[in-house]
């Protein structure tokens, strides 16, 4: 299976760790050589795919760690190389993007590209650094910002005067009508 243990020197013994590396000890000179390699890493929830697995956390993997415990329902999570994006409570909650140096609540939105053709996005409602979210205060801070942005995302929402079922803002027109009720008892097709 590991085929550099058979190529090893004869004066060399080697011994597994409890950390799950080798340990190769030179019986001639006493240096030491450790090599350490980790096969079977916990799934954290910060990387549902596991696809950047690791022995440690960067401090923006811990803060995103905490944070998804901490979070109620669990968000959603994307992972890419330099970044961490949580989606909380869906359209009308609260986009979070942890990266190395800076933590963004984010307010989701839809943005229409053509008459049929739309793009989830989002965009910018506070940012803070990393490293000021680590403490205490500042994880308190960051989960309240999480919280005042899914609120405003929510004071978007109107409630539609045919249906009473309450759309975002993206699905309506500006009389307070959904899109299905437009179309239903305005006549207008979008």
């Amino acid at each position: 299976m590991y085929d550099f243990l058979a190529s090893r020197p004869a004066s060399m013994a080697s011994v597994l760790t409890p950390g799950g590396g080798f340990r190769f000890q030179s019986d001639g000179c006493e240096l030491l050589y450790l090599l350490e390699f980790c096969h079977t890493l916990p799934r954290r929830s910060t990387d549902p795919e596991n696809r950047y697995p690791g022995c440690s956390l960067l401090p923006f993997e811990q803060l995103a760690e905490e944070l998804v415990r901490f979070l109620t329902p669990p968000p959603r999570v994307t992972r890419t190389r330099d970044a961490i994006q949580f989606d909380w409570q869906g359209e009308k909650g609260a986009v979070v993007l942890i990266a190395p140096e800076e933590i963004q609540t984010r307010i989701p939105r839809i943005e229409w590209l053509a008459a049929y053709d739309s793009r989830r996005t989002s965009r910018l409602d506070s940012a803070m650094k990393v490293t000021e979210a680590l403490s205490e205060e500042g994880f308190q801070e960051i989960f309240k910002r999480i919280r005042n942005s899914a609120r405003k995302r929510l004071s978007l929402y109107r409630t539609c005067r045919f249906c009473g079922e309450l759309f975002p803002p993206e699905y309506g027109d500006s009389r307070g009508v959904c899109d299905m009720c437009v179309e239903k008892h305005l006549g207008f097709i979008y």
